[in-house]
C-alpha cells in the first residue's frame, strides 16, 4: 500500500469549468448568457440597459467563478469523517499512539450539496439575489485506508467517478448551468501529506448544506420523540437529535446512509427531505430497489415527496 501525495487538487472550478484562468469565467459567462438569466430574472433587472447588463453579467460570472473554488478532495474527505468505520478507527487510534487500522471500504456513493447564495447590487442598491446548488457526487469503488493516530495517513483505491451540476434557481424552474460527469483515480484528488484528520472540524465554509452516502452506513443517532396520538402513521421513518443552540442533526432507519444537519429542527427537516428525494432519485435513476416506507408512532415521518 502506498501514501498517496499529491502537490495539486482539482477543484469543483476545474472540474465543471477548465483550467481555471479567465477563459473559465467567460465559459461560465456564456453560459448565463445562453439562458438569459438577467432577462428571466425579471423585476429591475429586466429593465437594465446594455452597458449595465454587460456589467451585471460580468460580475455575476465572475463571483459565480469563485464559488465553484472548492476542493474536491477536501470534500470527498469531508463526507469520509461520517463513515462509522473510519470514525471508529480515528478515535482508537487517538487512544493508542503508534497503532494503524486498516478499514476495507465497500463501493459507495457520497453526495454533497451547497446552497451559495449571490446578491447583485446596482449603485449600491440589491437588485436580485441569485440562489444556486453546487451538488457533487462521488462513485467510489472499493478502497482500504489506512487510519493512524486519528488520520487518514494511506489510501489503495481503484477508479471512481464524479459527477459535478451547478443549478440557478429561477422564476420558471430550475436551470442546470453546468454539468460534468467522469471517470477519475482518487489518488488524483485527495493530498495525503502528512495524514488527513478523520475527526470533525471545527465548521468552515465546507461545511455542506447536506451530506448523503449510500452503500455505506453513516454514524447513528438515538431517536427523537415524534408524533402524538400513537397511531402507526406509515412513511419513511426520520430521527431527530440536537438543539436550537448546537443544531440539529437528522438520519432515516429506512434509508441507511442519508442524513442531513441544520440549524433549526425546521432546517433539518427541509435539508431531509431534500436529500432523500435526491436519494430515491438516483436509486431509481441506477434501476436499484427503493426501500419501502415503515410504520411507526415515535419518530417523525416525511414525505420525501413534499421536497
Amino acid at each position: 500500500m502506498t501514501t498517496v501525495r499529491m502537490q495539486t487538487g482539482l477543484t469543483a472550478r476545474t472540474f465543471l469549468l477548465g483550467n481555471g484562468t479567465v477563459d473559465d469565467v467567460s465559459a461560465l459567462r456564456h453560459a448565463l448568457s445562453d439562458h438569459d438569466i438577467l432577462s428571466q430574472s425579471g423585476g429591475d433587472l429586466a429593465r437594465l440597459v446594455p452597458e449595465a447588463r454587460q456589467a451585471a453579467d460580468d460580475a455575476l460570472a465572475s463571483v459565480t467563478a469563485g464559488l465553484l473554488d472548492i476542493d474536491l478532495g477536501d470534500v470527498l474527505i469531508y463526507g469520509w469523517r461520517m463513515h462509522d468505520r473510519l470514525a471508529k478507527a480515528a478515535r482508537q487510534t487517538m487512544r493508542a499512539p503508534g497503532r494503524q487500522e486498516v478499514v476495507q471500504l465497500a463501493s459507495h456513493q457520497l453526495t454533497w450539496t451547497k446552497n451559495p447564495t449571490i446578491d447583485l447590487l446596482v449603485d449600491g442598491v440589491r437588485v436580485h439575489t441569485f440562489r444556486f446548488q453546487l451538488t457533487i457526487v462521488f462513485e467510489v469503488d472499493v478502497a482500504a485506508a489506512v487510519v493512524q493516530e486519528g488520520k487518514l495517513t494511506a489510501l489503495k483505491a481503484g477508479d471512481g467517478s464524479i459527477s459535478a451540476t451547478l443549478t440557478l434557481e429561477m422564476p420558471g424552474g430550475d436551470i442546470d448551468l453546468l454539468q460534468q460527469e467522469r471517470r477519475i483515480n482518487l489518488h488524483l484528488i485527495i493530498k495525503l501529506g502528512s495524514g488527513i484528520s478523520l475527526l470533525p472540524a471545527e465548521p468552515d465554509s465546507l461545511e455542506p448544506e447536506l451530506v448523503t452516502m449510500a452503500g455505506e452506513p453513516s454514524a447513528t443517532l438515538k431517536p427523537d420523540t415524534g408524533p402524538a396520538g400513537g397511531a402507526a402513521v406509515k412513511g419513511y421513518v426520520v430521527v431527530f437529535e440536537g438543539d436550537d443552540q448546537s443544531g440539529y442533526s437528522a438520519y432515516s432507519p429506512d434509508l441507511p446512509g442519508v442524513v442531513a444537519a441544520g440549524d433549526s429542527r425546521q432546517d433539518a427537516e427541509r435539508l431531509m427531505l431534500k436529500a432523500m428525494a435526491a436519494h430515491i432519485g438516483i436509486l431509481r435513476r441506477d434501476g436499484r430497489p427503493v426501500p419501502e416506507p415503515s410504520e411507526a408512532t415515535s419518530v417523525a415521518i416525511l414525505d420525501p415527496a413534499a421536497a
